[in-house]
């Protein structure tokens, strides 16, 4: 603790994110609370990713883990009392951590909305699900907690690559942690093409036995196709083109997710 005010350490796990982390940090340096730290938990980029975050004062870590493992990793090194988990591809806004903290009491952990943005059709089609799904806590999971809590809950399962946030979600309330929601928001960059998509999601497909294992009722729930319920909120979007845009990435996210499961069982 820093003049009486707790340490907040930001954790980023990253591999080869040199288009989205230089706004990731610089987001994270503009914020009106102090002190924060920002540790970088790199999986062996093969570019610029550990040079750009290092010279913009990160704690760089270079190693080979999966996302899971890098950020338990990084909560380990971390010296701060409270911890945030963000992603190489997101930006905060300046009030976040001062907004987390004011709200983070006992036992309590805080989720954070999510926008996508982007130029691209499709990273707007990604913001029209975000918008079909407000109200929606399936699709939540804490990013702010105490570094206590963090650890009496184990933090991630580093068995898991897909749905590790979602199993800490609920091995949190399952253990009586309340979840608060603030109203500062994390920007999340999407830049995908159809293709990376496709083998992102063929890559989770293969990594779902271990998450069904454990959450058998809602393996599938988080990737299955647009719920009949969003056709209630279609009025929300003002470009129709934008919804089937949607209703066709989730096509191809199933498709995909299947394709990698049924991959992994050859």
């Amino acid at each position: 603790m820093i003049s009486g005010r707790p340490l907040v350490s930001v954790i980023i796990p990253t591999k080869n994110s040199v288009l989205t982390i230089g706004r990731c940090i610089k987001s994270l340096l503009a914020q009106r609370y102090s002190p924060v730290e920002i540790i970088v938990v790199d999986g062996e980029s093969l570019d610029a990713t550990c040079e750009i975050s290092a010279s913009l004062g990160s704690k760089v870590y270079r190693t080979r883990m999966e996302r899971s493992q890098a950020r338990n990793f990084g909560a380990r090194m971390a010296k701060g009392e409270y911890l945030l988990f963000v992603d190489s591809d997101m930006v905060t806004e300046p009030d976040l951590v001062g907004e987390c903290l004011a709200h983070c009491g006992y036992r309590t952990a805080c989720v954070i909305p999510q926008k996508t943005i982007g130029r691209s059709f499709w990273s707007k089609c990604v913001a029209i699900g975000e918008t079909l799904r407000q109200g929606d806590t399936t699709y939540v999971a804490p990013r702010f907690m105490s570094k206590g809590l963090f650890s009496e809950a184990k933090g991630y399962d580093e068995t898991l690559v897909y749905g590790e946030d979602k199993d800490l979600h609920s091995r949190l309330l399952s253990s009586g942690v309340k979840m608060v929601f603030v109203g500062s928001q994390i920007y999340h960059i999407d830049n995908l093409s159809i293709a990376d998509r496709t083998r992102k999601i063929v890559y989770y497909g293969k990594k779902i036995p271990q998450y069904r294992a454990r959450h058998r009722s809602r393996s599938m729930y988080h990737i299955l196709l647009p719920s009949p319920r969003y056709i209630k909120k279609i009025s929300l979007v003002s470009n129709p083109w934008y919804f089937f845009g949607f209703v066709f990435l989730k096509l191809v996210e199933y498709e995909s997710f299947i394709a990698g499961a049924m991959f992994n069982r050859v």
